[in-house]
């Protein structure tokens, strides 16, 4: 899972991390989602088109940074 947010950022690299944990948990290890912040894979602002282009499977953000996508990206952060 690539992040829009730095490794530690309080509260929403914390939930990054804590939905990564809660679903390699929920799945007895048939899933392990490894989380990486902002800066380690790719850029903040890069992980929608990463996930868009397959070489990343999910991303955790803000999804009105995206409005450029589609403006109701707006709508689901």
């Amino acid at each position: 899972m690539v992040t829009t947010w730095g490794r530690g950022l309080a509260g929403v690299f914390d939930a990054a991390q804590s939905a990564a944990d809660n679903i390699n948990g929920m799945s007895d290890g048939s899933i392990t989602i490894e989380v990486k912040g902002a800066g380690e894979l790719v850029g903040a602002f890069e992980v929608f088109d990463v996930v868009t282009a397959g070489q990343a499977d999910l991303y955790h953000g803000a999804d009105y940074y995206f409005v450029g996508q589609h403006p109701a990206y707006a709508f689901f952060t």
